[in-house]
């Protein structure tokens, strides 16, 4: 892994823990201000719709697991492929799901930031 792989993956990880712990400060931090974040079920959110659906606590993420990472670097942006098991609260309902994902990063200022999510449910087998 090259030390730009391993500095978007930590960006990654970064996002990841973040989002488990509901923290809307650091995920602020962690992405663009345009970012677009397509769930599995097709919602499409900008950066403060997403982040005001945490805030408010309509929206929780009670545990993330994430596995089958990738990342490949392409100039000032970079793409992270995998996959989580997700449990997240919506209003008073908790779902569980199996996520494939990809992640769109940026370089801004040396830092990388997420511009884009797209996730799809992994069907049951």
């Amino acid at each position: 892994m090259t030390n730009t792989e391993q500095k978007v993956l930590d960006a990654e990880n970064a996002w990841g823990r973040a989002l488990a712990a509901n923290d809307v400060a650091a995920l602020d931090t962690l992405m663009t201000d345009n970012l677009r974040y397509t769930h599995a079920n097709s919602l499409v959110e900008t950066k403060r719709e997403f982040l005001d659906k945490i805030r408010s606590g309509e929206r929780r993420y009670l545990s993330l697991e994430f596995f089958d990472l990738e990342v490949c670097i392409a100039g000032a942006a970079a793409i992270v492929n995998g996959c989580w098991r997700v449990v997240v609260r919506i209003k008073d309902h908790d779902i569980e799901a199996r996520v494939r994902y990809t992640h769109i990063y940026l370089n801004e200022n040396d830092a990388w930031r997420l511009l884009a999510h797209h996730a799809s449910h992994i069907p049951a087998t």
